[in-house]
């Protein structure tokens, strides 16, 4: 029998009995876990207070079987007794085994006297008699004690039946709220996923907005332009033809000039020319003209106004409107270039693996406050953006799950032009 697995008593043999019976127990797992033990069997009978080593020549191991030979320092007393088993290490270690209960049965000691007269006999077989119903009544109680035993391990063996149950149960309950924690993670991370294409989508339509409202003033203010040089061509060419015509004729001219004065002219045949001489009086010197600026300050709306003012003026409101536009234009554009690089950055760095998003707050201050784990990166409700940790603080790496938006405009400091 297995040494550490004994649950019942162990019968060892009837009063007095020597040399008949051996008990063996199976003591291979002590030895595998020490191998150089040694071993030692100690005896107690119930009805003394202290036990007593068994000689070593009365017991034996081989093949991991621990062999007790049954002498008359066992069996001297009918009844229970109790054994114990001891492997020693050196002084390092002292193994020793639970109680096994042991019950040395009744019989009859060996005969000092002289057959006793029927009534002593009688008497005798009465002292017999009480001592079996003794014996019945100490394996009563021993059995009650066993079944009493029994019956706390099968307590035992329920009780830890229902704490499995409720471990297991607890563990569907985690099971189910991680589940419904990853859920709702899932799918708040998909809302803020709209709600940043849905920015997205807005932005690029503002963007676009402005850029055709700019590109069709610049249109607008460059056909304004075309058409003040196309007048001031025509006005040049109507001047250039009325000059033409007016000092080609030199009657006209000398009145023109000198309305007072006559015009001379002769005519001069050479052998192989002819010259015209024209007489042309000077004219009467005529008041000093204003410029084209002092006009225009001389009219009450332009009072005090100055000749930038004056150039601004000459040049339309189209033209300003024109340079504004391209202003915003330009301020449009580098904000879309810089939305569409932080984007970028930041999808390239998600998609590389460098953290998965672990948590969302309402904004920067309230994941400072929180100060989570500082290896993984953290979603901010406000601007969505993903924080991490750069060794001193948390800070944004960018917009979160952003479009890729490089490819609807031009290159960063790219010029644009009217087409």
């Amino acid at each position: 029998m297995k040494i550490d697995k004994i649950d019942s008593p162990v019968y060892v043999g009837r009063l007095c009995e020597k040399g008949v019976l051996s008990i063996d127990f199976d003591v291979s797992d002590w030895l595998l876990q020490f191998p150089t033990g040694t071993f030692s069997v100690d005896f107690k009978p119930d009805f003394l207070s202290e036990s007593f080593s068994l000689p070593p020549t009365q017991y034996r191991v081989a093949d991991g079987v621990l062999t007790i030979d049954i002498e008359a320092n066992i069996t001297g007393k009918s009844g229970r007794a109790s054994l114990g088993i001891r492997m020693l290490v050196g002084d390092s270690v002292d193994k020793r085994s639970a109680i096994i209960p042991v019950v040395i049965a009744e019989s009859l000691p060996p005969a000092t006297g002289v057959m006793p007269e029927p009534v002593q006999a009688w008497i005798d077989g009465a002292v017999i008699v009480i001592g079996q119903a003794q014996t019945a009544t100490l394996n009563a109680n021993e059995a009650t004690r066993i079944a009493n035993e029994q019956e706390l391990l099968r307590e035992g063996a329920e009780s830890g039946r229902r704490g499995a149950e409720t471990s297991r149960n607890n563990a569907e309950g985690i099971r189910i709220a991680a589940e419904n924690t990853r859920n709702d993670r899932y799918e708040t991370a998909e809302d803020v996923r709209d709600g940043l294409y849905d920015d997205a989508e807005g932005a690029r339509d503002d963007l676009y907005g402005l850029a055709e409202t700019a590109r069709d003033g610049l249109y607008s203010s460059a056909e304004g332009i075309r058409e003040i040089a196309e007048t001031g061509r025509k006005n040049a060419e109507t001047n250039r033809i009325a000059l033409h015509n007016k000092w080609s004729n030199p009657e006209a001219v000398a009145t023109t000039l000198a309305p007072e004065a006559s015009a001379t002219a002769d005519v001069v045949l050479g052998a192989d020319k002819v010259t015209f001489n024209l007489g042309l009086p000077e004219g009467i010197q005529g008041e000093q003209g204003y410029s084209a600026y002092e006009v225009w300050e001389q009219m009450p709306e332009n009072a005090g106004k100055t000749e930038q003012e004056f150039v601004v003026f000459t040049r339309g409101a189209s033209t300003a409107e024109a340079e504004a536009a391209r202003d915003i234009a330009v301020s449009a554009k580098d904000t879309a270039v810089i939305k569409a690089s932080e984007a970028s950055a930041s999808a390239l760095q998600l998609q590389q693996g460098v953290a998965s998003p672990a948590g969302t707050y309402a904004n920067l201050a309230a994941l400072i406050s929180a100060n989570p784990a500082h290896d993984k990166i953290y979603i901010t409700l406000d601007d969505g953006k993903w924080n991490y940790w750069n060794g001193t603080a948390f800070v944004a790496g960018g917009v979160y799950q952003a479009a890729d938006f490089p490819g609807y405009f031009a290159e960063e400091n790219e010029l644009w032009e009217v087409v």
